[in-house]
Formats: structure tokens, C-alpha cells, sequence
């Protein structure tokens, strides 16, 4: 699937899968579920259908910044939407500290339009703690690439 993004990354849409092993330990490798709104990657193209409705794609507390500004997908709305999903399983919690009752509208003007983040709690490493604001940054061209990811120090010291 060349040229496309998948447009909802999140942790239901991530399957641990069992791969054969030699040793006793059981290994998994990721796959990503659910391509029901992938769509091909066009770049800052306008976010309305013709008939002027705004058209956007995924879970909104899961979404890009730039998807819901610009309807824009490509390699680092990845980034980001790891980083929630990462942040989701070091806390438990869903990010954006929103309930049920949080209308989709002010979620999504909160992702897409202000300069506030999921928060990313004090108790967690600092190393954690640094390599989330790697992943939540809003400017897509400061947000960090996957190979300078491999090598912060959360993930190098853990392999």
C-alpha cells in the first residue's frame, strides 16, 4: 500500500501477534488493523467536500494536528499518533485527560488549533517524559523522524 497513511492509529487498531520462538519466550510483533480509512497521501490539500462540510478521518482523540488543519497525512502524523499511543500504555489513560462528555469539536479544536498537548505526567522517567514531547510536537517540521527515535535514550537503553 505505496503512497497511502492509515488515519487511525491507536491502540485498538495495534494486534500483538505470536511469531515462532526458540527460547521459552513468547515474541510478538505488531501489525496494524482497520485500513477501513486509509486514504492516499496528498499534501495541504483543502479539508472540505464540495458541498463545504469538512471532511476529516479517524478517532478524534487519536488525530494529527495537521489532519485536522489541513487534511494532511504522510510519515510524521505517524509520529505523533505513536506517541499517544505510547503515552496510553505508560498511564492506563486515554490522552487528552477528555471524558465522554467533551464535545468532538472542542477535543479537536484543542489537537488542532492550540498550543496545548495531552499531558504527559511528572511521574513518569524523564527519559519518557522527553521522548513523548519528541513524538507531541504540533509543527510537523520539528517533530522527530523514526531514526532519531531509535536512538534516544528510552529506546537504546532498553535494547
Amino acid at each position: 500500500m505505496n503512497n497511502y497513511v492509515h488515519c487511525d492509529i491507536k491502540p485498538d487498531n495495534i494486534l500483538l501477534v505470536p511469531t515462532p520462538s526458540d527460547s521459552s519466550r513468547v515474541n510478538v510483533v505488531p501489525k496494524i488493523a482497520d485500513f477501513g480509512l486509509a486514504k492516499r497521501v496528498r499534501k495541504k490539500v483543502d479539508n472540505k467536500n464540495k458541498d463545504g462540510r469538512i471532511s476529516i478521518r479517524g478517532t478524534p482523540r487519536y488525530m494529527v494536528p495537521e489532519s485536522i488543519r489541513y487534511n494532511e497525512y504522510e510519515p510524521p502524523s505517524y509520529i505523533w499518533a505513536f506517541g499517544l499511543v505510547v503515552l496510553e500504555m505508560l498511564t492506563g489513560q486515554k490522552p487528552w485527560n477528555s471524558d465522554c462528555d467533551t464535545p468532538v469539536n472542542s477535543l479537536l479544536q484543542r489537537i488542532g488549533y492550540s498550543d496545548k498537548l495531552s499531558s504527559i505526567p511528572s511521574y513518569l522517567s524523564s527519559e519518557a517524559q522527553d521522548f513523548l514531547k519528541k513524538c507531541l510536537v504540533k509543527d510537523v517540521a520539528l517533530r522527530w523522524s523514526v531514526d532519531k527515535l531509535l536512538s534516544h535514550p528510552l529506546v537504546t537503553r532498553c535494547w
